[in-house]
């Protein structure tokens, strides 16, 4: 008899050890889940990152205007109407932006429709503009560009071989990044932004 209870104890011992074992499996799965965020999900992101970024996708005529852009328009504090750009124009950089991700058409339409709004709010779609001194953002650490990235915001999140944030597609390629890969959700100019914690996988 005490045999058989010794062996009940036994088996109880083990059952609950393997209770255990599963709910702490359940709870890294539950972590590494909550680690992604919704602009992540969407973008078909997995917690073990990788860079999807594939400069390929950009159309060689979009790269051009980027570069001209830049050459052409200096930044400044100043508003200059003719620095700005078209919505139009605007989107379909964000549009591409997205696309070169591996996003799926679905995706890039509606979070580049919703970054719109937000580098709207941000630069008034100014691509040149750098922030009036505000706070500890004086100097060379104002924000600038379509989003109005800090300088060290831009040096972290952006892609080989758009380096200039003052390029309206260079800049909006680091800002898709930040959304893609950090904890952050898909802007949409109801409030500032920063980039939540997360690591660029594409440097």
């Amino acid at each position: 008899m005490l045999r058989f209870g010794s062996y009940c104890q036994q088996m109880k011992t083990k059952q609950i050890a393997a209770l255990l074992t599963l709910l702490s499996l359940l709870l890294i799965l539950a972590f590494s889940l909550s680690s992604l965020t919704p602009a992540a999900v969407a973008a078909g992101a997995t917690s073990s990152q990788t860079c999807k970024f594939n400069a390929s996708t950009i159309p060689t005529a979009l790269k051009n205007y980027n570069q001209l852009y830049a050459q052409k328009h200096k930044p400044t504090a100043k508003k200059q109407a003719k620095a700005k750009l078209r919505p139009d124009v605007a989107r379909k950089i964000l549009f591409v932006a997205w696309k070169s991700f591996g996003t799926s058409n679905k995706l890039a339409s509606s979070a580049s429709s919703r970054n719109l709004k937000q580098a709207n709010q941000e630069s008034g779609l100014q691509g040149n503009i750098i922030q009036q001194p505000l706070g500890l953002n004086v100097g060379r650490n104002r924000a600038g560009g379509l989003f109005q990235v800090l300088p060290t915001t831009f040096a972290s999140w952006k892609v080989p071989g758009f380096n200039n944030r003052f390029a309206p597609l260079s800049n909006a390629l680091a800002v898709v990044n930040a959304q893609v890969n950090s904890q952050m959700s898909i802007l949409d100019g109801s409030s500032g932004w920063a980039p939540g914690p997360g690591s660029n996988p594409c440097r």
